[in-house]
């Protein structure tokens, strides 16, 4: 019954991360050994599924991130079932993930870029927008720290969301922000509670 409710996901969730997946995949197998694992993954999906799903978190958006969680859970056990080691079903699965977020990422980031071309309002303007979609407030708990435009601490956040969701090169940016006297903290991280 319960299954039944969530099905329309199914679909959706397809359409996320079977491209992305087959992309991956192809550069590591073949064409049929690539497909065969993603119906391997959509095979074991309802289980992993039920096993996330025992905390149903509110909103759409937390229930798409539990569901791409309950896809990655099961594309590392196809990656296993196949032979792959631990480490490399972590690693494939990891840069499949990683490679959701990065698109999925792209939505608020272009949507910004319709409504202003400074990038500090781009970056302010799609990090609000991902804190509601899918990272909404019902599921998670974001809390902000105060930190002065252009400090060491926000450099290294922006530096670090810059080279991995929109790709820049890390060293261009590290060589502009000592051209222009601009100190960075590289450790730097933002704070958010997952409940």
């Amino acid at each position: 019954m319960r299954q039944r409710a969530l099905s329309p996901f199914r679909p959706l969730l397809k359409a996320i991360l079977n491209p992305v997946a087959h992309e991956t995949l192809l550069t590591r197998m073949g064409v049929a050994e690539g497909r065969h694992l993603l119906d391997r993954t959509w095979d074991l999906y309802p289980a992993h599924l039920a096993a996330v799903n025992t905390v149903l978190p509110l909103g759409v958006g937390p229930a798409l991130v539990m569901r791409l969680s309950a896809c990655t859970i099961a594309l590392h056990a196809a990656l296993i079932e196949k032979g792959e080691t631990h480490e490399a079903a972590v690693r494939i699965a990891g840069e499949i993930a990683w490679a959701v977020y990065r698109r999925m990422g792209r939505i608020p980031w272009l949507l910004s870029s319709a409504i202003t071309h400074d990038p500090g309002k781009r970056l302010r303007i799609s990090t609000q927008i991902f804190r509601r979609f899918p990272f909404a407030p019902s599921a998670y708990v974001w809390e902000s720290k105060p930190v002065p435009s252009g400090s060491p601490i926000f450099m290294g956040i922006y530096v670090q969301l810059l080279t991995r969701y929109l790709r820049l090169d890390e060293a261009d940016l590290l060589r502009s922000l000592q051209d222009a006297g601009i100190g960075i903290t590289r450790d730097a991280h933002p704070v958010f509670v997952d409940r």
